[in-house]
């Protein structure tokens, strides 16, 4: 009988000091802003030893197992990073942690300001460098290279005509081409916008990832796919690719 009560008195002590020895517990809160204590969703939670991470729910709350040691950050767009380190006191409050983000500031470089003065460039009357004139051509309006010019010979004789030959240097011509070049550029891209969406679109990502609608406009931005990544891909290797990004960003 004493060694019955021997061995049960060992395995409850052993039991007592596993417990004690054990520090992982649940860490939960809610992710608000810092005086509007407005609830941020989808704000990523990153366990930085462990290389874990979660993020918070659409009201803002979160819960996940910890241990004393680990070291927490947590950001959201538009806020200031908050960092924390889970202590014994943690451990021993089971009230929910209340994380207040401060929005981010951003501070853009002084620009100077000055006079301009009356002999500056921008004031001053603009050349037309296509009015040359030609004292070798013999016409009424030697400026108007658009038109046949003659060229009179050293005998006296009539001479030749030059006709069109600086045609290339009309404004006119030089506008029309220019605005060609533009909408070939708008139809390029927009037939390659038309290509994207066949390989990567919304409603592959929500049946992939089933993303919240308030936050896939940012993560699409966010994959920043080329054209070489997802054109002519099948769907498993674009799947793979979306799912790897997903998980970046969920931990950003």
């Amino acid at each position: 009988m004493k060694k019955w009560f021997t061995l049960c008195f060992l395995v409850i002590s052993t039991s007592v000091c596993l417990g004690q020895n054990d520090s992982t517990f649940r860490f939960h809160g809610k992710v608000i802003e810092k005086g509007t204590f407005r609830p941020l969703s989808f704000a990523s939670i990153l366990v930085v030893n462990k290389r874990k991470g979660t993020a918070s729910k659409s009201d803002g709350g979160f819960s996940f197992q910890v241990n004393i040691g680990d070291e927490i950050r947590i950001t959201s767009v538009g806020f200031e990073p908050w960092f924390y380190t889970i202590s014994e006191v943690d451990r021993e409050d089971k009230r929910p942690y209340m994380v207040q983000m401060e929005e981010k500031v951003y501070e853009l470089e002084d620009v100077e300001i000055s006079e301009l003065s009356d002999n500056f460039y921008l004031k001053r009357p603009p050349r037309d460098t296509l009015k040359i004139a030609n004292p070798f051509l013999n016409t009424e309006n030697p400026t108007d290279w658009s038109k046949s010019q003659i060229v009179p010979l050293e005998n006296g004789q009539a001479g030749f005509a030059i006709t069109g030959i600086f045609n290339s240097f009309d404004r006119q011509l030089q506008q029309k081409k220019k605005l060609k070049e533009l909408r070939e550029a708008e139809r390029f891209i927009k037939e390659r916008k038309t290509e994207r969406e066949k390989y990567f679109n919304k409603e592959m990502v929500r049946r992939i990832t089933r993303i919240d609608e308030r936050v896939i406009d940012e993560f699409m931005e966010y994959c920043a796919f080329l054209d070489g990544e997802i054109i002519g891909k099948s769907e498993y290797e674009i799947t793979l690719k979306v799912l790897q990004r997903y998980k970046s960003f969920l931990r950003r």
